[in-house]
């Protein structure tokens, strides 16, 4: 079940991006710079389809000798769902759906995390325009 949600999200999350009249910057660049709001919009969306222990966790690690900060979704304290980890030249492979174990994520110290909240996606600078995205993609999700 998990699989799947995350994989309907995805579809609908690439259309929505390809298809949108307008991206604010954080989401225009996607995956680059973007994993803070697909994370929380990828755990809004899982905990209202009922999927239990959803967090977003902010984590940080030196990557090619830059101190990175990267968020993504954990689900109980096993599963790690990260749309945008391929904006990393040190994560190898596709766009990594759902994992247990990840050389790559293990680099990373998690500095906190936080449960789903639609208010989480309001911006300065941008409002509440992650939150009218989120909607657009819910929308879409419902006819995928």
């Amino acid at each position: 079940m998990l699989q799947e949600l995350v994989e309907r999200f995805c579809v609908a999350l690439i259309d929505e991006l390809n298809e949108a009249e307008y991206l604010n910057p954080e989401l225009s660049s996607f995956p680059h710079g973007s994993c803070e709001a697909i994370s929380q919009m990828v755990a809004l969306y899982l905990d209202s389809k009922g999927v239990e222990e959803v967090v977003f966790t902010r984590n940080r690690a030196i990557i090619s000798g830059r101190n990175s900060v990267h968020y993504w979704v954990l689900v109980g304290s096993e599963v790690i769902i990260d749309l945008t980890a391929e904006q990393f030249d040190e994560f190898k492979g596709s766009c990594i759906r759902l994992v247990t174990d990840s050389p790559f994520h293990s680099q990373f110290e998690q500095l906190s995390f936080s449960r789903p909240n639609l208010g989480s996606l309001v911006r300065p600078g941008i409002g509440a325009n992650n939150i009218i995205f989120y909607k657009r993609l819910l929308s879409r999700l419902g006819s995928v």
